[in-house]
């Protein structure tokens, strides 16, 4: 489904598929271009884990982080919203947690690098 705030899909193969369609029309990036977006991102996910690797490793990576996503406890749907200001695409897990308000779980954002690769920057899962 696809809303305001970007396209909700309810599997993470459906999540990657959108994803990849969301990359598609956006130019490669120079490894540089996006340093200062990952620091950034860095200092609000203290411990999030950034991967630069050829794009099919990357892909795997991603692939098996949402699909492990989509396992836990509370898995509701994934978000995925494109950000051609800063050339990449997120994908958010999205979680109901029994008694509290709807909350969010990872964050994924994606971009295509020059070179044949991608970067990946996850987030720290909220528990």
């Amino acid at each position: 489904m696809i809303g305001r705030d970007g396209i909700h899909a309810s599997t993470s193969r459906y999540a990657y598929h959108a994803l990849d369609a969301c990359l598609g029309p956006m130019s490669r990036w120079e490894d540089g271009a996006w340093q200062a977006e990952r620091a950034q991102l860095q200092a609000s996910w203290p411990a999030a884990a950034v991967t630069v690797e050829p794009v099919l490793a990357t892909v795997a990576r991603l692939r098996s982080d949402l699909s492990a996503d989509a396992e836990r406890p509370g898995h509701r749907a994934f978000l995925v919203a494109p950000l051609p200001e800063q050339g990449c695409a997120q994908v958010v897990s999205i979680f109901d947690q029994p008694g509290q308000a709807t909350g969010t779980g990872t964050a994924y954002r994606v971009w295509r690098l020059t070179g044949g690769r991608w970067a990946l920057i996850r987030s720290t899962p909220r528990t």
